[in-house]
């Protein structure tokens, strides 16, 4: 009920223009199915992060573009899969977790890496890690774990939280204690 109708092409190539990005074919098939997902939902369908429409990715696009310019300290790379700095004007978010933080498609990745990888970004992601080698693998895994019962959704604050059960986290991006 959250998902918003379908993007247009338009939508798609008004991106591209104006970012000089080519968004990858399995995350414009995404959007054909949706362009995203109602602000008012409190749960996103990424565990929990809400899957952001295109005029929101843009509008997150710039913001983290600028971002990329500037000479923000870089944190140890755990990997050479992604690179290891704060912002890339070369990561498409399309999933947020509503505090500065992204599900995003890499167009620059480490040299052990490869364009198109999901990875995640933002505020408070220290390091940066790749969870599926595209956005089909990445909706292939969660069906999998939801066909599986590996999920949870628990009321508080008036909503409802979408997580996964194994392992027991409040954030699927973060490892537990």
């Amino acid at each position: 009920e959250s998902l918003n109708p379908q993007a247009d092409d338009f939508s798609c190539c008004r991106f591209e223009e104006e970012t000089g990005l080519h968004l990858p074919e399995g995350l414009v098939t995404l959007y054909h199915w949706h362009d995203g997902q109602s602000r008012r939902c409190p749960t996103g369908i990424f565990y929990g992060m809400r899957f952001m429409s295109l005029q929101e990715v843009l509008v997150e696009w710039h913001f983290w573009a600028e971002e990329a310019a500037s000479d923000a300290p870089v944190a140890p790379a755990p990997t050479d899969l992604v690179k290891q700095q704060p912002a890339n004007r070369h990561w498409i978010p399309f999933a947020e977790d509503g505090d500065g933080n992204f599900l995003a498609i890499d167009l620059d990745p480490g040299p052990a890496g490869h364009a198109g990888q999901v990875i995640n970004f933002g505020s408070n992601e220290d390091h940066h890690y790749v969870l599926a080698d595209n956005v089909t693998e990445l909706i292939a895994w969660m069906m999998r774990e939801l066909r599986a019962g590996n999920h949870r959704i628990v009321g508080e604050h008036g909503g409802y939280t979408f997580n996964i059960l194994r392992p027991q986290s409040g954030y699927f991006l973060v490892a537990p204690k």
